[in-house]
C-alpha cells in the first residue's frame, strides 16, 4: 500500500507553523486517487490554513504502477537516485522478476516530469522516443527562424481521440500545442532503436536533454 509521513512545514509568506503529508510511496493501482493527485500537481502543493498562501513542495516520492510495469522516482537530490537504484540492484530476486515483465525505471526532478512520465506511458508511449521528437522540434523551430532560448520547457500531452501532442512553455507565459503525428513516432522509434538500447541503463534512470545528447551524438 501507499505510505506517508506528516512533517511541520512553516509558510515562507506568513511564517505559520503546520502539518503537511509527504507521500514517500504511491501504489497507483491501489490508490487511484493518489495518482489523480499526482498528474494535477495536487500532492507536491502546500496551502496554508493562515494566509491562504499555497506554494509548491518538492520532495522524493516513489511512484508505481503494478499494472503498468512502471516506477517513477521523483528526486532533486542525485544521490537519493543513486541510493534508491543500490536498494534495487541488492535486491536481485526481486529485480529479476520484474526484469521479466519488462519494468521501466525512471528518475525525475520535478513534479511536471513525474507527471509527464506518468501520461506518456498511460499512453502505452516510449518516454525515450518523446524525449528525442523534443529535441527534433526544437532544431526543427531553429531552423524555421523560432528564437529557441525563448521556449522554457516542453511536455507531452495526451489530446483527444488517442492524439499525441507537444505542449511548449515559452519564457513570457505563452503556451502551444503541435500535433505529434503517429509516423513520426514509429520511425523515431525504428530508426533509433538500438542506439536507446544502448544507453538505457540498469535501474533509475534520467531520460531528458542530457540523454537525449548522447543519443544524436
Amino acid at each position: 500500500m501507499s505510505k506517508c509521513i506528516t512533517n511541520e512545514v512553516s509558510c515562507p509568506e506568513c511564517g505559520n507553523k503546520q502539518n503537511f503529508v509527504l507521500w514517500q510511496n504511491i501504489i497507483a493501482d491501489l490508490d487511484p486517487q493518489l495518482k489523480e493527485k499526482v498528474l494535477n500537481g495536487e500532492l507536491f502543493v502546500f496551502t496554508c490554513e493562515k494566509c491562504g498562501k499555497r506554494f509548491p513542495i518538492t520532495y522524493p516520492c516513489l511512484y508505481h504502477d503494478m499494472e503498468k510495469h512502471l516506477m517513477v522516482y521523483l528526486a532533486a537530490d542525485k544521490d537519493d537516485v543513486e541510493e534508491m537504484n543500490k536498494v534495487l540492484l541488492n535486491s536481485p530476486e526481486t529485480f529479476e522478476i520484474q526484469a521479466r515483465q519488462g519494468y521501466i525505471y525512471r528518475a525525475v526532478g520535478t513534479v511536471n516530469e513525474l507527471a509527464e512520465k506518468i501520461m506518456i506511458h498511460d499512453m502505452k508511449l516510449d518516454d525515450r522516443v518523446i524525449e528525442i521528437i523534443k529535441m527534433l522540434i526544437l532544431f526543427k523551430s531553429g531552423n524555421e527562424g523560432m528564437d529557441v532560448d525563448s521556449i522554457a520547457g516542453m511536455f507531452y500531452y495526451p489530446g483527444k481521440e488517442h492524439k499525441h501532442e507537444m505542449m511548449i512553455m515559452f519564457a513570457d507565459g505563452r503556451q502551444s500545442l503541435i500535433p505529434i503525428d503517429d509516423d513520426l513516432i514509429k520511425e523515431t522509434k525504428d530508426n533509433l532503436k538500438e542506439r536507446m538500447e544502448e544507453h538505457t541503463k540498469e535501474g533509475y534512470q534520467s531520460i531528458n536533454v542530457e540523454w537525449v545528447s548522447k543519443i544524436l551524438s
